[in-house]
């Protein structure tokens, strides 16, 4: 849960207990909405309805998270190639790697805010004493996304070796 909520933008202290709320507002409209299906429709067609009130009220929460993170995701790889590009360009002038990332992210805010978040707080973390290899892990683990965690592998490596990151 903690990861999908990550996933999701929702990194707060509160996040897990603001979707418990949600879940427990859901369940019980959902209970709401299928005694009142009953108590107007009646017959079949009511329990038919009550029955899906009752299901979305337990599942909607869940599948409604999951849509916010699939959407935050696609958003940031779409995102990720100019990020990239950015990224070897401010490295290739000499940039450290820290500096790198909060650059790119000040650069893409206005375009691409959701990839500049995650950068900023990558940055951060590692500005903060967190280690460069770590704090790539966390991105990864925080966008769930192939792609970028491919990406934050592959130069968390070529940064522990000591290689040309840019390359």
């Amino acid at each position: 849960l903690n990861e999908t909520l990550a996933a999701a933008g929702r990194r707060d202290r509160d996040a897990i207990l603001r979707f418990t709320e949600e879940r427990v507002i859901s369940m019980v409209a959902g209970c709401a909405s299928a005694l009142f299906a009953i108590a107007v429709v009646g017959n079949l067609f009511g329990l038919l309805l009550a029955v899906i009130a009752v299901s979305y009220g337990f599942v909607g929460p869940h599948r409604k998270l999951r849509l916010i993170a699939q959407i935050r995701q696609d958003k940031i790889q779409r995102a990720l190639p100019s990020g990239v590009d950015l990224l070897t360009t401010c490295v290739d002038a000499g940039l450290s790697l820290q500096h790198a990332l909060a650059r790119v992210a000040r650069e893409i805010g206005a375009s691409y805010p959701l990839l500049a978040e995650e950068l900023t707080l990558t940055a951060s973390e590692i500005d903060a004493g967190v280690p460069v290899a770590d704090a790539l892990r966390r991105m990864s683990r925080r966008v769930r996304l192939d792609e970028l965690s491919a990406l934050c592998g592959v130069i968390a490596q070529a940064h522990g070796l000591g290689a040309p990151i840019g390359r």
